[in-house]
């Protein structure tokens, strides 16, 4: 079997059966569905039900979250390469063979990586409204990147990853749709964490993947975000609270001790301390903070800072702190 794309399902009765047939609709043989329904209360395991086509594999478990269902499909899962697919999102009838030739032609067959593509955004009927899902990755500075449709472009080997974790402390988190990744990967980097929240399993992936393998970018949207008043994309709370952000770090080291590197993942020293500080109502302190780790970035002292970057300096630290505000603690 060389593709297996795993589902993950939670009351997407609406959306499941669209979810599925899209991604059948590449008419691949050596393809496999394997659909993780995660103790939905909805009609969505008769619909999964329907679906008669032997590359469609369901598998029904009590409720666990995102990540518990991604556990459960990697491991019923036999595919080479594996593609994540929440159960209210979509491919386009060519992903898959697209994402295919860019493995073959990138030399990834037999490589550890992470691939990743921007998304279209649309609404609940699915008319589509923007895009979504540009920024890739975690681990480089987002403003240096602007992918344009065709482009494959390298984002980050493990060595680039190890080096800034040493640096940061900590990724930056970013949203998890449009992973693909391979076997290889998957096996160092599953199970994923179960425990830090119900919802964001697809995160885990992509701050893992960079650590054991290439990671790629392909400019070219092979598949929707289906955004609506059901999904759960705008509730981020949790990422900054002091419980989850040690988890992560958890997780991430014990990715880094497998594959022998050091354990240097610690949210209180990295820069997302910034919106850390600025939720416990610190903004000032918020504000030094990421303009010291922008300097730390640059490899700059205070005496030779031109007034041209530290305004750009301030300019970074205000764009991080200021989504949040004031907030009060949670």
């Amino acid at each position: 079997m060389r593709y297996s794309v795993v589902i993950s399902n939670y009351n997407g009765a609406d959306y499941i059966a669209y979810a599925i047939g899209s991604v059948l609709a590449s008419l691949r043989d050596d393809l496999e569905v394997v659909v993780v329904d995660d103790g939905s209360t909805d009609t969505s395991r008769e619909v999964i039900r329907r679906f008669t086509d032997s590359r469609v594999k369901p598998v029904f478990q009590d409720n666990r979250g995102q990540a518990g269902a991604f556990n459960h499909g990697i491991a019923e899962s036999r595919g080479k390469f594996i593609c994540l697919l929440d159960g209210d999102d979509f491919f386009f009838p060519d992903k898959i063979d697209l994402v295919d030739e860019a493995i073959l032609d990138l030399g990834l067959e037999d490589e550890p990586f992470i691939i990743r593509h921007p998304l279209v955004r649309v609404g609940a009927v699915g008319a589509q409204r923007t895009w979504a899902g540009t920024e890739g990755f975690s681990y480089f500075d987002r403003r240096l990147v602007s992918p344009r449709p065709g482009d494959r472009l390298h984002l980050s080997s493990p060595d680039h990853v190890l080096r800034y974790l040493k640096i940061h402390g900590y990724p930056e988190f970013i949203g998890g749709n449009s992973t693909v990744l391979s076997r290889s990967t998957a096996d160092l980097i599953f199970p994923l964490p179960e425990h830090l929240s119900k919802f964001y399993g697809d995160l885990f992936p992509v701050l893992a993947a960079p650590i054991v393998g290439q990671a790629y970018f392909l400019g070219s949207a092979y598949a929707a975000y289906r955004f609506h008043t059901s999904n759960h994309s705008s509730i981020r709370k949790c990422y900054y609270s002091e419980d989850f952000l040690a988890g992560v770090a958890n997780y991430l080291n014990g990715i880094l001790k497998k594959v022998g590197q050091p354990e240097c993942v610690d949210p209180m020293r990295a820069r997302i301390g910034a919106r850390y500080l600025c939720q416990r109502g610190e903004s000032a302190s918020a504000v030094r903070y990421a303009v010291g780790r922008l300097q730390d970035d640059l490899n700059l002292t205070n005496s030779g800072v031109l007034a041209k970057t530290i305004a750009l300096a301030t300019a970074s630290a205000l764009r991080w702190v200021s989504p949040l505000g004031k907030a009060p603690r949670s």
